[in-house]
């Protein structure tokens, strides 16, 4: 394994605590909207169909874009840029295609768990870089899928216990009365992110060690 799961969860603590208004921000607003759609918007879906539908939707599109604005602050904040609202919410003009891309993120791994379970999981995993360079090229392209799909060949396993470990992070900050999420979200956020850097810089090294020996 190139990467520490350990390693890169106490990493991700580490730049919580160096950014915690930003990351803490963002963690309680994604609590809070979950707790407002399961205690409110939900009993008025029981009460009338189309008003709940509709309040759904809107709801479903409004949580996908707080969420993809928090990856894109983690991805400033990795990548140690300055940041401010101004500059987390300027991706809001990318987010129809984004969300055109995650539809078909999603697409993909439910075709795969359709034949059987492991299909859709393999997809999941090798397919699950594909919002970080979505949001850093900003454009509406299959690249960023194979940029993923090249990227974590030979690292499904590395990453699946890896998923498995942020997973079980994430259900301990749910036991805590769903308060430990507005912690274990942003730790989770950019220990992905990490794991991802560290990838990307094996995968040129290595690239660049074949270049050497081609010569």
């Amino acid at each position: 394994m190139d990467f520490s799961i350990i390693k890169t969860i106490k990493y991700g603590l580490l730049s919580v605590r160096e950014n915690w208004i930003v990351f803490i921000s963002f963690g309680t607003s994604v609590v809070l909207f979950s707790v407002i759609f399961f205690f409110v918007i939900e009993p008025i879906l029981n009460a009338s169909n189309l008003l709940g539908t509709f309040l759904i939707l809107i709801s479903m599109i409004l949580f996908l874009f707080l969420l993809t604005a928090f990856l894109y602050s983690g991805i400033l904040i990795h990548n140690q840029n300055q940041i401010d609202k101004k500059i987390i919410f300027s991706i809001y003009p990318y987010f129809p295609e984004f969300l055109i891309l995650l539809f078909g993120y999603f697409t993909i791994v439910f075709i795969g768990f359709i034949f059987l379970v492991t299909p859709g999981i393999f997809l999941a995993v090798r397919f699950s870089f594909f919002s970080i360079e979505a949001l850093k090229k900003k454009e509406l392209s299959l690249a960023p899928f194979e940029t993923s799909w090249k990227m974590t060949k030979g690292y499904f396993f590395d990453l699946l216990f890896f998923y498995l470990a942020i997973f079980l992070l994430n259900l301990i900050g749910f036991l805590i009365f769903g308060v430990g999420m507005i912690l274990t979200l942003p730790v989770s956020l950019i220990s992905f992110l990490e794991v991802y850097k560290i990838i990307l810089r094996k995968k040129q090294e290595k690239e660049i060690e074949k270049i050497n020996l081609a010569r």
